[in-house]
């Protein structure tokens, strides 16, 4: 199989994986599913700069969380309120560990 299909599968597997584990976490409904693509609109500025070696760790820990800023502010529009907290609160630990992550640096 060429590279760019392998590639392709890659990231539509990450995107099936990502929106399972959502679904499971949050219990997302059948039209939540379905809205759930706007979600893989933001892997593109994530995949550029992860294999950039030109940028640094903490300025990709600084897009890293723009970017999951931008899903949040997507993700709000099509969460309960208790999805919506329950992923905040998820937030809040993603963003502990990336703060550990930067003090390593």
């Amino acid at each position: 199989m060429p590279a760019r299909y392998r590639c392709r599968m890659t990231k539509i597997s990450y995107f099936s994986s990502r929106l399972e584990r959502l679904t499971e976490m949050l219990n997302f409904t059948a039209d939540q599913q379905a809205k759930a693509p706007i979600l893989e609109q933001d892997r593109g500025e994530l995949n550029v700069m992860r294999g950039n070696p030109a940028i640094s760790r903490k300025e990709k820990l600084g897009r890293l969380q723009s970017a999951t800023r931008k899903s949040d502010e997507k993700m709000k529009r099509i969460l309960s309120a208790d999805q919506w907290q329950k992923r905040q609160d998820t937030r809040k630990q993603q963003k502990e560990q990336l703060k550990k992550i930067a003090k390593e640096e």
